[in-house]
């Protein structure tokens, strides 16, 4: 008999993206926020996406590597 195979392994966001669900470390929050106190920063956003295409902005995940996506809401 084969394998049964999971419905959400087909979920791009299963194939490439990871989520952090730990507790901030002190330290790297410490260093955050000496980086935001320091002056202005860029934050490049390499596509965005209106809200009504959110599907296509998760399926962009398995194949993003630089930059941010970001989700419009008007």
């Amino acid at each position: 008999m084969p394998a049964r195979r999971d419905a959400r392994s087909n979920c791009p966001a299963r194939r490439g993206a990871h989520s952090l669900q730990r507790r901030p470390q002190p330290a790297a929050t410490d260093k955050l926020n000496r980086l935001i106190d320091s002056g202005p920063f860029d934050v490049h956003v390499a596509r965005t996406f209106p809200f009504d295409r959110v599907i296509d902005a998760h399926r962009a995940l398995a194949t993003h590597y630089v930059g941010k996506l970001a989700l419009r809401v008007s």
